[in-house]
Parts: structure tokens; C-alpha cells; sequence
């Protein structure tokens, strides 16, 4: 199979998706219109689990191992929330808007659009621990892949940042 080949695809069950995250199992997103988060079945694309959510504008989603973290633009703070059913566990706030979100293992790592930053805060107190410079533009989407971050920009440029 080439590199970039559609494996496969299937339509969400709303039109407003931002955020997107793997459990491990199953597919998670964020409805920016509805503020629902939903779960999605990766082989069918049928929605296991759907709830509203307390979030203004959700934007972006991570999953750390237990907890559901979501990015709210429009509150800017972050939500630590039960995947099972939606309940908030903790808010965190953020300095700006955050458009991304990923966890390390360690931190939650977020997107500031303002200040073109991408920062790592403490999922236990919210404190700033770690910054580095957006390569370019305005940085949105975030990823980790065991060593690295992944961002992309709004210029759709796709950049992999060492955090040695």
C-alpha cells in the first residue's frame, strides 16, 4: 500500500467536527456547533456513546489512559472529563486559546494561537512547565507519537518538533 492511501472513510454523525482522538479502542470527537462528544466504533463509524458536554466551543480532544482532556476555545480553559459519561473531573485554565491538545504521558500539551506557542502544562495543577516556538503560522492540531510532537498549522504545513 503507498504512503497516503485512504484505508478507509465513513461519515461522522455531525457536520461540525473539530477535534479528534484514539483511545486505543475507539475513535473520539468534538461537535464544535453542539458541544456533543461522541464516540465512534473505527470499524463501523457508528456512534457508540454520544453526550453534551459543559464546553463553550470545542476544538480539539486527547486522551490520556483514564480521562478524556477537551480544549475549549471559548471558555479557554480545558476540560479533564469520564469518558463514560461526560462528567467533568476538573477545569483547568489556559493563558490563551488553545486550538490543540495532547498528552505525552507526563503533560497535556496545548496550542496559544496568540503568542504562537506550543506549551506542556501539569494535568494536576495546570502550571506551564515546558514552551517551545510554533515553527510557523498559527499552530492548531497537536499529536504525540512516543518521542515527538506532530502540529499543524493553519497554513496546512504538518511539522514534527523534538522535546530533547
Amino acid at each position: 500500500m503507498a504512503l497516503g492511501t485512504v484505508i478507509r472513510s465513513f461519515a461522522a454523525p455531525s457536520a461540525n467536527v473539530r477535534g479528534l482522538t484514539w483511545d486505543g479502542r475507539t475513535l473520539w470527537y468534538s461537535d464544535y456547533a453542539t458541544a456533543d462528544i461522541y464516540q465512534i466504533n473505527p470499524a463501523t463509524g457508528v456512534a457508540i456513546l454520544r453526550y453534551a458536554t459543559p464546553v463553550v466551543s470545542p476544538h480539539d480532544l486527547t486522551f490520556d489512559g483514564r480521562s478524556l482532556w477537551i480544549a475549549d476555545v471559548g471558555a479557554i480553559v480545558v476540560y479533564e472529563t469520564n469518558p463514560a459519561n461526560g462528567r467533568v473531573i476538573r477545569t483547568l485554565p489556559v493563558l490563551r486559546i488553545s486550538f490543540g491538545i495532547t498528552w505525552d504521558g507526563r503533560f497535556l500539551w496545548n496550542t496559544d494561537i496568540t503568542a504562537n506557542t506550543i506549551y506542556a502544562i501539569s494535568p494536576l495543577t495546570g502550571t506551564r512547565v515546558l514552551e517551545v516556538a510554533s515553527p510557523a503560522g498559527t499552530p492548531c492540531g497537536l499529536a504525540f507519537d512516543g518521542r515527538t510532537l506532530w502540529n499543524v498549522e493553519n497554513t496546512g504545513t504538518i511539522h514534527q518538533i523534538s522535546l530533547a
